[in-house]
């Protein structure tokens, strides 16, 4: 399978996904979050289509950034979506604040300075960031309730981290 019938299986299991969550947003309206859950993986899908686009010369420069952009929102609406979920109060200025700093970086690298070393390492720490503090977040605000489901999203996220950590060393070793 190459690079883009991948971009594009992700991005149509994301769309069932959407569809899943959104129909769940509708029908159980005493949790928060869920709604931000269903435009997380909305962002990843229309990311990964974007992802798909990059190699038309055309539309690389708009489509390299509207995929970093696109990831980067998804992963702090996750958070967001999350929080809510577990109906906390979170300061995240500083995540919307690293947010902003990852996609300022991204467009940069994109179109003033374009480097694809800076900018896949410039998206895995951001991705690898915030799944982190999501992992971390949902650990230490388990509840009984949902305790197996969100035991099963702390290894998750903390796959993703890994994930894209690597991502990471891959590509300062590998340049």
């Amino acid at each position: 399978m190459d690079i883009h019938s991948l971009a594009i299986f992700t991005s149509l299991s994301n769309l069932i996904q959407v569809i899943a969550l959104f129909m769940q947003y509708r029908i159980d309206k005493t949790h928060k979050g869920i709604g931000w859950w269903a435009l997380a993986s909305a962002l990843f899908s229309v990311g990964f289509l974007f992802n798909f686009l990059r190699d038309i010369p055309t539309l690389r420069n708009i489509s390299i950034a509207a995929n970093n952009i696109l990831f980067i929102s998804a992963m702090y609406m996750f958070y967001w979506g999350i929080v809510l979920f577990f109906n906390k109060k979170r300061r995240h200025g500083w995540l919307l604040f690293f947010s902003s700093a990852i996609v300022l970086i991204a467009i940069i690298f994109t179109y003033f300075s374009d480097n694809l070393f800076l900018r896949r390492i410039n998206l895995s720490i951001g991705v690898l960031v915030i799944s982190f503090t999501i992992a971390r977040f949902i650990y230490n605000n388990k509840k009984v309730s949902f305790h197996t489901s969100s035991n099963f999203l702390v290894i998750i996220f903390s796959m993703f981290s890994c994930l894209f950590a690597f991502r990471f060393l891959h590509a300062l070793f590998d340049s």
